[in-house]
């Protein structure tokens, strides 16, 4: 799941697992919690992830901001 936050001026990208959900680790960083980033409230976003086996490139409005690497995630069959 993807969230851009306009009362905390943030974009994340979660994990929920049996309800619990938790903040991914961005890619070459640990730990804090996604990016802050400008989020001007009462307007439409572009969110968009795109993945490729185990990594997820995560984009605000067109530009990416960051990529977590998840390999417990389960990939969909298509």
């Amino acid at each position: 799941m993807v969230r851009a936050n306009a009362l905390e001026d943030n974009f994340v990208l979660y994990k929920t697992v049996d309800g619990i959900r938790s903040a991914l680790d961005i890619v070459g960083r640990k730990g804090g919690y996604g990016v802050a980033v400008p989020v001007p409230a009462n307007t439409w976003h572009s969110l968009r992830i795109e993945f490729k086996a185990a990594r997820f490139g995560a984009s605000f409005n067109g530009k990416q901001l960051f990529e977590v690497e998840d390999s417990r995630s389960p990939m969909p069959e298509w």
